[in-house]
């Protein structure tokens, strides 16, 4: 049996396999050693469906000629599902939207299945499966299933809304890294002078006040963070050639993103305490320096 991963031979031997199953798996462990995953199967031409393993997965190797495997790294998957769960939002809610009811009624067979996808683009500490539950209960809320208009019908459109807005954003973030990272710089320069008073408030009572810009602070530093590595991924500059200082971005990047994560931390489990000190003594001194490697990225990108 011969067997093609993106039309590439696959130079090895098979030893115990004597499944089609057992082989599939075996690449799949091998694929996941360089971060990436199996999209398509063909077997002697026959596109094998990755959702129904059971209709194909006792056949005898002995039997099949030729195996093609169409394989993706883990950001192509991770950008082509951005798409797909985009598409499929936003199809949704315009089928709600326009009281397309046979066509929400369709849509909403794979909710669960789009529900845990959007769990993983967007997680949230203490909160698993925000985004699956909230989906499920709106949709359960709605008229969809009897064809009807109703208030609820709304209420999932404007969920839909906003969360395809959230989902072009990622879109944005793997199309354009490194804009994005401009934008993202920017908006943190506007932050400072909140985050540089959130020790005050904290000190004051504001503590709504203070946590709040702390939220925000925390949300656009992850954005970054992500930013990063798709950016590194991508190769779309050697972030190993950015320095400021004679340091390394890299080695000033691992540092400050463990900060990031006590801060993190802190903020779970309501330390206000540590939440100021961190911001005080570790974070806004370091800001500054952070905006200095992002000028010299974007510029690096002239």
């Amino acid at each position: 049996m011969e067997i093609m991963i993106n039309n590439t031979v696959l130079d090895t031997t098979l030893e115990k396999e004597k499944y089609l199953g057992e082989v599939v798996e075996a690449i799949t462990q091998w694929l996941a050693e360089s971060n990436m995953n199996i999209k398509e199967i063909f077997q002697d031409g026959e596109n094998l469906s990755m959702d129904q393993t059971g209709t194909w997965w006792n056949r005898n190797i002995s039997e099949i000629t030729k195996l093609d495997i169409v394989a993706l790294t883990n950001f192509e998957k991770y950008t082509e599902d951005l798409q797909i769960v985009y598409q499929y939002i936003t199809m949704l809610g315009k089928a709600v939207q326009s009281q397309n009811f046979p066509l929400a009624a369709d849509l909403i067979i794979d909710s669960k299945i789009i529900g845990e996808t959007l769990d993983y683009f967007f997680p949230k500490r203490g909160h698993k499966g925000e985004y699956s539950s909230k989906l499920e209960k709106l949709i359960e809320k709605s008229s969809i299933r009897k064809a009807q208009e109703s208030p609820e019908n709304l209420e999932l459109v404007e969920f839909l809304t906003k969360t395809a807005f959230l989902l072009q954003q990622r879109i944005n973030e793997v199309t354009d890294p490194v804009g994005m990272l401009q934008a993202s710089s920017q908006t943190l320069s506007d932050l400072i002078p909140e985050i540089s008073n959130v020790s005050v408030l904290l000190q004051t009572g504001k503590d709504k006040q203070a946590l709040n810009s702390v939220i925000t602070f925390v949300e656009l530093s992850e954005n970054i963070i992500r930013l990063y590595s798709i950016i590194k991924e991508t190769q779309a500059i050697d972030l190993n050639s950015i320095t400021v200082d004679g340091i390394a971005f890299n080695s000033f990047y691992e540092d400050f993103n463990d900060i990031l994560k006590e801060l993190a931390d802190a903020f779970e489990s309501s330390d206000t305490v540590l939440i100021g000190d961190l911001l005080e003594y570790e974070i806004v001194p370091k800001i500054d320096t952070l905006l200095e490697y992002i000028s010299v990225i974007e510029h690096s990108k002239e």
